[in-house]
């Protein structure tokens, strides 16, 4: 069984450029996509697993920590050649067929899947989100005063602030449902790998240091129709655009570059209350709900030993 953590080789898939546009996805302007390490974050089915690439590109020294987690070549003899990085901001869906000799070749250390697990939520902008969800449950429980509890577990993370450097800022917000180019695979093909033109919803706004420059993060919507049914997956959430209903695709959720996102046909934006959802469903993605469930019993519990108050004789 596949568990958060674990460490597999990978065949990418090789994503066809749009003409004379620029392309910063993994790997895609390589001839040959070449197997990489990479981490699982979540099984979304018993065919899928979100993951986070591994790689060895020494410009991670140049980006955001939080967005490239460094990992010691000495903490995983036989995996990583030199010291690496996990690429938070290139998070994605890989088909159990891309794994190499269907091998897992090691594990990250607790602290490193902690550490990865957390700027994940940082990358994908979901932190707020994750700590309103725990003040949510707790709050359901005991009486508390939910924006302390926010404040706290906020801090608990200990995320840096969010650098916003870009000048001037591409008009890219989250919450914005843009029309965008999912690009067809021409290597390792599956039939799991949204392809076309469909509506993303954006996950990382277009300003913001920790993403590649011209890229963000977006999640695909596609229309309740027995033609996607094969892109489904327990993980998705619904939204309503324009009166319709729509399925968004937590599975796919995947880098975008602006060039392939048609920035001046934006549909609109997903209600709040949706939003919210669509970022749960982010953050379950990534695998952090058992985390949500074990902080807030544990802040249940630390209230109501508060709420008893010392012991009298």
């Amino acid at each position: 069984m596949v568990q958060p953590g674990d460490i597999f080789f990978s065949n990418f898939p090789k994503f066809v450029q749009r003409e004379n546009a620029a392309d910063y996805n993994i790997d895609s302007k390589k001839p040959n996509a070449r197997p990489r390490p990479v981490v699982v974050l979540e099984e979304i089915t018993p065919n899928r697993l979100f993951v986070a690439p591994i790689t060895g590109d020494a410009s991670g020294m140049n980006l955001s920590f939080p967005t490239f987690v460094p990992l010691k070549e000495k903490d995983y003899p036989g995996v990583l050649s030199k010291d690496s990085f996990i690429k938070l901001n290139q998070n994605q869906s890989i088909d159990i067929k891309w794994i190499v000799d269907n091998q897992k070749v090691g594990q990250l250390t607790p602290k490193d899947l902690d550490r990865t697990r957390h700027f994940s939520l940082y990358a994908s902008q979901t932190e707020k989100a994750y700590s309103e969800w725990i003040s949510e449950i707790v709050a359901k429980n005991v009486k508390v005063n939910r924006p302390d509890i926010e404040r706290q577990v906020l801090d608990e993370l200990n995320l840096p602030t969010r650098k916003f450097y870009r000048q001037p800022p591409i008009d890219l917000k989250r919450s914005d449902i843009v029309p965008c180019h999912f690009q067809p695979e021409i290597l390792n093909q599956s039939k799991e790998r949204i392809h076309g033109n469909h509506l993303g919803i954006v996950i990382v706004e277009g300003n913001i240091r920790q993403s590649p420059p011209g890229q963000s993060i977006v999640v695909p919507v596609v229309e309740n129709k027995s033609d996607y049914v094969h892109l489904y997956s327990p993980k998705d959430v619904g939204v309503t655009i324009n009166g319709q209903a729509r399925r968004v695709l937590l599975s796919q959720m995947q880098p975008m570059n602006w060039s392939w996102m048609e920035l001046d046909k934006k549909v609109g934006q997903v209600m709040k209350q949706q939003m919210l959802d669509v970022d749960r469903a982010v953050i379950d993605t990534l695998g952090l709900k058992p985390e949500v469930i074990k902080k807030s019993r544990s802040l249940i519990s630390e209230q109501l030993m508060k709420n008893r108050g010392p012991k009298t004789r």
